[in-house]
């Protein structure tokens, strides 16, 4: 049987452990596509110039047209000039349409061709993984690495690099143009850096801490609400339901407050920066209008587009602030996924191979060559899932090729755990088990379980028809005759075995009960006494057997269809008399 599993008892994360190697990860598969982020990001950078090119042409409007200094200017010169202004405003407006377009377009490709890939890896990587490695760790643990995990990283690729970006070149051009029109008025602006900064770090310690805790107990939830779900029947059985809905609680209660402890410490930043902002705002308005009334330093144009300079200038920080969440949630995601793709792959070296000659096969190691008869023996085997917890000790046993062998024993016994160990799905900690001679150790694993056939205690049925899951094994695999194949295979052990191929076929018509197998049975005694080609004729018959019991089937259908219509007419008769005896009993 499967060892026991963690569950939910996963290890909890405050933080990426290792950034450096998690971004190095990460840039693995970044770089793939790095031409088509190196060409976001000049979209990103020539969006933002737009943007602030379009708030500096605020001021001549103003200055000029609006409000001019020289009052010679007529009219038609100010209607025109405000004219001018407008539509050139109009036109950098339009530009900053188009590259934000593209540059989501771009985004959405870039972030979702690199999701892909680590998607398609970290199945892949999964594949490789040893039996064990599945025992313990809980599906629904595994599972959020492709949806929680991966769901975090989208949304950081498609928006936080370009975000942290254009807050960067946004927050310098606006210092910049700033100082360019006021010194005063921009120290006044940057006097709320340092404040914006202690409030904001304390914040992000706090939500950083309580989102990294979210994501751990949303992972554990999804695995304590599969395991529920895939166990409902043993639930059932023993009247557990109530302890299995305490059990949910307890679990949901703490996702609940994790979350809403993340949410608050993380919704906390955008209204404190804004209210920071506001009274920025306000004083550098008051200050402003003051010096432009009192010494006419600056123009009313350069105080307006001042103005709006000084609210763009807390919105680069608040976008920062609210992006760290994204960007640590991502990361923490990211080194998980990390962390199961640097898990040890399953060991498949070994000596020997199977190879297949002429449709006999052997195990090869290059020099050798051993038939495989499935001659299985076990000497001395000791196995525990867990180091120093032994569950088979000494065991020893032999199957011989042909031989059936059940393993009787209660529950626990260890009967699936013998099979596991045959597969090598665990490997022992002492002794020898050889098959057909060989250490199975050194039989290539992918070798060792193409030469076996099992069969699951717990069937796994995958998305497909029923025929596709028969055939999992061999999905090449064809569907041929029932008969067919039976009167091929008793053909060729008569063959090899020298028996009598009439009598065997005899008896598999008699075990089979199909009387119309006799009729396939004497046409084989016919030929064989004509000395035809024995094989080509049984087919044939075969293949004739099988339309004529699906026309049987048929005439039957049609039969009891007609002899359902009697009693159908009876009925329908009958009920219209019932419907109809009212009113006759009125007239």
């Amino acid at each position: 049987m499967p060892g026991p599993g963690k569950g939910r008892n996963q290890k909890a994360f405050e933080k990426p452990k290792n950034v450096r190697a998690t971004v190095a990860f990460l840039w693995k598969y970044i770089s793939r596509h790095k031409g088509v982020l190196l060409l976001a990001i000049v979209l990103t950078i020539l969006n933002v110039l737009a943007s602030l090119y379009t708030t500096s042409l605020m001021q001549p409007i103003i200055d000029n047209y609006l409000h001019p200094a020289d009052s010679s200017v007529t009219l038609n010169e100010r209607t025109l000039g405000l004219l001018h202004g407008v539509i050139e405003i109009a036109a950098f407006y339009l530009i900053e349409v188009i590259f934000a377009y593209l540059q989501s377009r771009i985004l959405v490709h870039f972030s979702q061709n690199t999701i892909n890939s680590i998607r398609n890896d970290l199945f892949d990587y999964m594949q490789s993984l040893p039996v064990r490695f599945y025992d313990t760790n809980s599906r629904g643990e595994l599972m959020s690495r492709f949806t929680n995990d991966c769901d975090a990283l989208t949304d950081t690729l498609q928006s936080s690099i370009t975000s942290f970006l254009s807050s960067a070149v946004t927050l310098v051009g606006v210092i910049f143009m700033m100082l360019k029109r006021s010194v005063v008025l921009t120290l006044i602006n940057l006097l709320i850096i340092p404040l914006l900064l202690l409030t904001v770090g304390h914040i992000m310690k706090k939500s950083r801490h309580y989102f990294a805790k979210r994501q751990q107990y949303l992972g554990e939830v999804n695995g304590y609400i599969e395991e529920m779900i895939a166990g409902q029947k043993v639930i059932k059985v023993f009247s557990h339901e109530e302890e299995a809905v305490e059990g949910f609680d307890m679990l949901n209660d703490r996702l609940n407050d994790a979350a809403v402890k993340s949410y608050t410490f993380g919704g906390l930043m955008m209204p404190l920066s804004r209210n920071l902002n506001n009274c920025v705002y306000s004083i550098i308005a008051m200050v402003g209008g003051v010096i432009a009334i009192t010494s006419g330093a600056i123009s009313m144009g350069t105080l307006v587009v001042f103005l709006q300079l000084s609210s763009r200038f807390g919105r680069p920080l608040n976008e920062i602030s609210n992006q760290f969440i994204s960007v640590v949630t991502a990361l923490a995601g990211a080194e998980r996924i990390c962390n199961v793709m640097e898990e040890k792959p399953e060991d498949n070296s070994g000596a020997y191979g199977l190879e297949n000659d002429g449709g006999d096969y052997y195990w090869t190691d290059g020099k050798e060559k051993v038939p495989v008869r499935g001659d299985v023996r076990f000497k001395d085997v000791t196995f525990g899932y867990e180091p120093g917890q032994e569950i088979l000790h000494n065991i020893s046993l032999y199957a011989k090729p042909g031989q059936k062998i059940a393993f009787v024993g209660s529950t626990g016994a260890g009967k699936t755990t013998i099979t596991n160990l045959i597969n090598r799905f665990y490997d022992i900690a002492d002794g020898k088990i050889r098959y057909d001679g060989i250490n199975i150790g050194k039989i290539k694993k992918d070798d060792l379980r193409h030469s076996l056939g099992i069969v699951l205690q717990d069937t796994h049925l995958f998305t497909g028809t029923v025929m596709e899951n028969i055939r999992y094994g061999k999905l090449d695999a064809k569907r041929q005759n029932y008969f067919t194949e039976q009167i091929y295979n008793i053909y060729v052990a008569s063959q090899h075995n020298g028996e009598n191929v009439i009598a065997s076929f005899c008896k598999f018509a008699r075990t089979s009960n199909v009387k119309e197998l006799a009729r396939v049975a004497a046409i084989m005694s016919e030929n064989l006494n004509r000395g035809s080609d024995l094989w080509e004729k049984l087919a044939e018959q075969s293949e004739n057997l099988w339309e004529e019991r699906k026309r049987t089937a048929l005439s039957k259908i049609r039969l009891s269809e007609s002899k359902m219509s009697f009693p159908l007419g009876i009925l329908l008769m009958a009920l219209i008399m019932i419907t109809a005896a009212p009113a006759m009993l009125q007239i």
